[in-house]
């Protein structure tokens, strides 16, 4: 006899079949780590002060004594993200602490976003995390302080970051094998520490605090995490220019307010409306109101470090101004520089100039952010399409055009989505109709 967990066990995997199509990312779940291209995201302890009896007591609590409410991890069509929610009790204070790790698909930052609350007040509060599977030879931070391992320290956690004063960032930099991983910030933070291991850091510990929690308010702090690979002109001089332009670029939020898919005969036309805005940061960093370098140190001053990255397969398009990129309120060309020309180099491939790379995007020129949007046009390959030939039709007799209809990607979104609840009604239907056919039966 067919059970019913049995029917509902079919039709969930005929959803998950459904679905496949959306699971693709780079971010996976493992334990209390979330394991990206970069390295993994470790959420390990957390400190805590409270007053107790006219005195200060100090609490140390590890991930693995927390209760976790909830963890999953989500893919969309070109966004990543990973969720932990804990909660634990201390001197009948119960504290939540999330965590948010998200990555868009051509974006090299991963961001790392922690909240804590506490529905009592604690005289201070450390939600800690670390950096693993990552190395170097070198950490430097924009307070001129270069850290390189020592045999005094050997097999030993070291500090290599007091805290950040003239700058939101720091980074473990590899010239052996040149690259550079930086990691920007939205707030200072304590202190990093790394471990020191035959001559190179490895792993990246972070601490971050919060002083006078109290009930009911959220605490929260962000930190971007990217790595770089460098040619071989990439010298430490470089890698200073490259930091102090990608920890303001970070700074910057983009969100798409209106999207439109075409087709054409042998290609899809993309036209994108973006806004931007600024990550509010200690610094009072506007990356609106700073340019980046190009790739001789030079500062471009009608740019700004606002970017729009490229999907691999993207091809300029001219939209109606004339240009493939442009201001919303001119109708002026919005494109700055392209990243291979910058400091930082091409951080991907794409197929802007057909033929040519643009370094997978670009920064855009300087506009007023807060009113103004940034209109985008590109098209991207697809297979021709045979827009009318004749069928003989027997029963008739004759000869008819057949023409094939172009629609736009609402259209081809919305056939989609009947087809699949379609596919789900039949597929319910056929299991009910064999799970009563052999209840009869066998009863």
């Amino acid at each position: 006899m067919i059970s019913l967990s049995l029917v509902l066990r079919l039709l969930l995997t005929l959803a998950i079949l459904i679905n496949l199509e959306v699971a693709s990312g780079s971010l996976i779940i493992e334990d209390y780590s979330v394991l990206s291209d970069v390295g993994s995201i470790d959420f390990t302890w957390s400190k805590f002060e409270y007053a107790y009896n006219n005195s200060t007591v100090e609490k140390t609590i590890w991930y693995k004594d927390y209760t976790i409410i909830d963890s999953n991890i989500s893919y969309f069509k070109d966004y990543s993200e990973a969720n932990f929610y804990f909660k634990t009790y201390l001197n009948k204070s119960e504290i939540k602490i999330s965590r948010y790790v998200g990555q868009s698909t051509n974006s090299p930052f991963i961001e790392i976003e922690t909240i804590l609350e506490s529905n009592r007040t604690l005289l201070s509060a450390e939600p800690n995390l670390r950096i693993s599977d990552v190395s170097g030879t070198l950490f430097i931070s924009p307070d001129n302080e270069n850290f390189a391992p020592n045999k005094e320290g050997e097999g030993k956690w070291i500090k290599v970051v007091n805290n950040l004063t003239a700058g939101n960032y720091f980074i473990l930099f590899d010239k052996k094998n040149k690259k550079e991983i930086i990691l920007i910030f939205d707030s200072n933070i304590q202190y990093a520490t790394s471990l020191n291991k035959e001559n190179r850091w490895e792993n990246i510990f972070i601490s971050k605090k919060f002083e006078d929690i109290v009930p009911g308010k959220k605490y929260s702090f962000k930190i971007w995490l990217a790595q770089f690979n460098l040619s071989d002109q990439k010298i430490e001089t470089d890698v200073n220019l490259i930091s102090k332009d990608l920890s303001k670029e970070a700074l910057v939020k983009s969100s798409i307010i209106f999207e439109n898919k075409s087709r054409g005969y042998n290609y899809w036309l993309h036209e994108i409306h973006y806004k931007f805005y600024i990550m509010e940061n200690e610094w009072g960093i506007n990356p609106f109101k700073i340019s980046p370098h190009d790739k001789n140190g030079t500062i471009i001053n009608d740019t700004c470090l606002a970017t729009i990255y490229l999907p691999a397969d993207a091809i300029a398009y001219n939209g109606p101004n004339g240009y493939p990129v442009f201001f919303n309120s001119s109708g002026e060309s919005a494109i700055g520089l392209y990243f291979k020309d910058s400091v930082t180099g091409p951080r991907k491939n794409d197929s802007w100039f057909y033929n040519k790379s643009s370094g997978g995007g670009f920064y855009l020129k300087k506009f007023n952010y807060s009113e103004d949007t940034v209109i985008l046009y590109y098209i991207t390959p697809a297979e021709p399409m045979v827009e009318s030939y004749p069928i003989e039709i027997p029963w008739l007799g004759k000869e008819e055009n057949f023409k094939l209809i172009m629609v736009d990607e609402n259209y081809f979104e919305l056939s989609k989505m009947v087809f699949y609840v379609a596919v789900i009604i039949l597929s319910a239907t056929l299991i009910i109709s064999l799970y009563a056919f052999f209840m009869r039966k066998y009863n």
